[in-house]
């Protein structure tokens, strides 16, 4: 008990006054058994605080009952973050997988939790007598917390409320087993050096040949994306596509089509049509008929730029296979990478040679600090779990206040997770009107690791994503509430913004790596720092940032699609029949039929189930948020603290589309999107 009761004060100490970093020394060196000991403890400790809420004697009330049944879920999260980000940052296997275990549990507590009927029955008095009294965060917590006992079942008689609890766990399990077959199934594949052929020499001295002569690259990626963009041989391309789609295998499929028809059942139980009605309720798009209705005018708008498109990239195929009838998958991002070398003289290997990731880090760090009125110091040691790890305080740059920390996990190891992302750890909190605590969160990316010869250099869409997913660093330190609940971006689906605003405030700033101001900013060639990127360079870019939209965007509205289609008219054993038939019609691609897809794509079982059109609809409405900058200028100091007071601190405690209201002065519009993508 010692042992755990140290381990819990470790993970655990409030931020109410300054602290050199977010976690005590060693946190983040926790063994396995440690760990879920831990875990065990954390979900012992909600048990009892909630145990105390439902048996006190008394009249129950906002303040004895729902406000200190926040806490306990508040408490719950904050301790369970470091154990949930080390399942997918860990470099020690049976760390990672002990995470992975206790996500599962917390999982499965939390459903049981929110169908609790005590739970129910004394929210429900402090309910009836606080209701009409209360304002605020406090009213937003009421009604959010209604809203929940109604979507986890406490409205059901109790067998199917325990129907709907035996789904939900069943859900959650299957998540965290497709997330985890994902993230562990990282495939080699070899190549002769012929089939290494376009592909620059310094990233082919990255990978030295094996016993028969061939070159190992996995499908992490780092090692992915440049092979697909630069291989000449369409061969090869299509052997690294299919093990890249293959990630996860067979299993993960019959994973997701049973995920499918729980969440149906699940969604059925509560008197919703499909889980897509249920999923929507309460975002910006609240019904499954306005997202459908969304994408079907998305994919009319983009039909004439796809076929344009996808021309442009069999003309260039028909050069080098002069028989060739049609664009495969593997070719589209070799043939969009030959437009930008051949009609706008764009060489992205070029470019990278003035992306080093240090001098990239801090010019986009000096960049926040400007727009945000916000100042930047590396903490060292970062005390972390990694040591490639980087630790960063954040000061209000006009009062110092200290506001919070982040890490940044910038370089792919094994084990790791093999995307970008932010993950919040702890919210910034207001007690009484002023800090009570302050914020943390990490971002986790796999850029190309440095060599003894030369630095880590990012493609420009790498630094376009390293922007974006500062921009949720930003908002996950800067929103600040009352309630953990109300934060920026949440440690669990029911904490944060609705999820089809979520990308919407970090997507806006990606704008930015395409000023030629800013751009100067972020380069300097890694032999010679002095060396910006050419303007003229610049002004290609910009006008090479149309090109290929007609194959990008029907892309994402595929994706849409799909996801859609599982949730509205679910037929699991025709899940892949639907991906296929979705892909010809909405991409004009096709898949070959051998080739089983679903999975690898992990945001289905992510979080984004229901929820993937949220990208396409924050990118039509950044690219409205970002007119303000474009008329009052991007390095508006003004204009960047007003989209901070109004777009990023306020969390979830205004409704977004007020939000966007507040900002612009307007409700949102689309046209600045389709001017933008070249489809107006």
């Amino acid at each position: 008990m010692r042992k755990i009761l140290l381990t819990f004060l470790i993970f655990w100490v409030p931020m109410t006054s300054f602290s050199a970093t977010p976690y005590p020394a060693n946190s983040f060196r926790v063994s396995s058994k440690a760990l879920t000991e831990l875990c065990d403890q954390i979900i012992e400790d909600t048990q009892e605080a909630l145990r105390l809420i439902v048996q006190r004697k008394g009249e129950h009330s906002f303040e004895n009952t729902i406000e200190p049944m926040q806490l306990a879920y508040e408490v719950m999260w904050d301790r369970l973050a470091p154990l949930h980000l080390l399942g997918y940052v860990s470099e020690n296997d049976s760390v990672r997988k002990a995470a992975k275990a206790c996500e599962l549990k917390a999982g499965k507590f939390e459903v049981d939790l929110r169908a609790r009927e005590d739970l129910f029955r004394v929210f429900q008095q402090a309910a009836q007598k606080n209701q009409k009294t209360l304002k605020g965060e406090d009213l937003l917590l009421l009604k959010s917390n209604q809203r929940d006992f109604k979507k986890n079942g406490l409205m059901l008689s109790k067998k199917k409320r325990e129907e709907l609890v035996t789904l939900r766990k069943q859900i959650a399990e299957l998540e965290v087993k497709y997330q985890n077959n994902l993230q562990e199934d990282v495939r080699e594949v070899a190549f002769s050096p012929e089939e290494m052929a376009g592909l620059p020499k310094d990233f082919v001295g990255r990978f030295p040949k094996n016993k028969d002569g061939k070159h190992v690259l996995t499908t992490s990626y780092p090692d992915y994306f440049p092979f697909m963009k630069e291989a000449r041989s369409s061969e090869a391309r299509k052997r690294f596509f299919y093990a890249f789609a293959r990630r996860g295998g067979e299993q993960n499929i019959q994973i997701l089509q049973k995920a499918i028809d729980l969440r149906h059942q699940a969604a059925n139980l509560l008197g919703y049509a499909t889980h897509a009605d249920l999923q929507t309720e309460g975002r910006m798009l609240n019904s499954a008929k306005k997202v459908e209705a969304f994408l079907k005018k998305l994919e009319t708008r983009f039909q004439k730029r796809r076929d344009q498109d996808l021309k442009k990239l069999l003309a260039l195929k028909k050069k080098d296979k002069p028989k060739a009838k049609k664009v495969w998958p593997w070719d589209r991002l070799y043939y969009e990478n030959q437009i930008l070398k051949s009609e706008y003289g764009i060489d992205s290997n070029e470019i990278r040679k003035f992306f080093p990731l240090n001098v990239v880090t801090k010019g986009m760090l000096a960049t926040y600090e400007l727009l945000f009125g916000l100042q930047f110091k590396e903490i060292k040691p970062a005390q972390a779990w990694h040591k490639d790890v980087q630790l960063f305080e954040v000061h209000d740059l006009e009062s110092e206040e200290l506001i919070g920390h982040f890490y940044l996990d910038l370089f792919p190891r094994s084990g790791k997770y093999q995307h970008a992302a932010v993950f919040p750890l702890r919210a910034r909190l207001l007690k009484n009107g002023k800090i009570g605590q302050h914020s943390a969160a990490a971002m986790v990316a796999n850029f190309s690791k440095p060599t003894p010869t030369k630095p880590s250099l990012l493609t420009h869409d790498e630094v376009e994503t390293f922007f974006h997913e500062f921009g949720h660093v930003m908002h996950a330190l800067l929103a600040k509430s009352k309630y953990y609940r109300f934060t920026g971006i949440g440690v669990t689906t029911e904490f944060g913004v609705p999820d089809d605003f979520g990308e919407a405030p970090s997507t806006m700033l990606e704008n930015w790596v395409w000023n030629t101001e800013v751009l100067q900013n972020l380069s300097g060639h890694f032999e010679n720092p002095r060396r910006k990127l050419p303007r003229q360079l610049i002004s290609k870019m910009t006008q090479a940032r149309q090109a290929n939209s007609g194959t990008f965007y029907p892309r994402q509205i595929f994706l849409a699609r799909v996801d859609l289609a599982y949730h509205t008219n679910p037929k699991p054993e025709k899940s892949i029949e639907v991906w296929h038939d979705l892909m010809k019609k909405i991409t004009g691609m096709e898949l070959p039929s051998d080739l089983k897809s679903g999975s690898s794509f992990g945001h289905l079982m992510g979080g984004y189930d229901a929820g993937y059109y949220g990208y396409l609809w924050t990118w039509v409405l950044s690219s409205d948020l970002f007119t303000r900058f474009q008329k009052h200028g991007l390095l508006n100091q003004e204009e960047g603290r007003r989209y901070r007071r109004t777009i990023l601190e306020p969390g979830a405690t205004i409704d977004p589309n007020q939000m966007v209201k507040n900002f612009l002065g307007r409700a949102p519009q689309d046209d600045a999107f389709f001017k933008m993508v070249g489809a107006d």
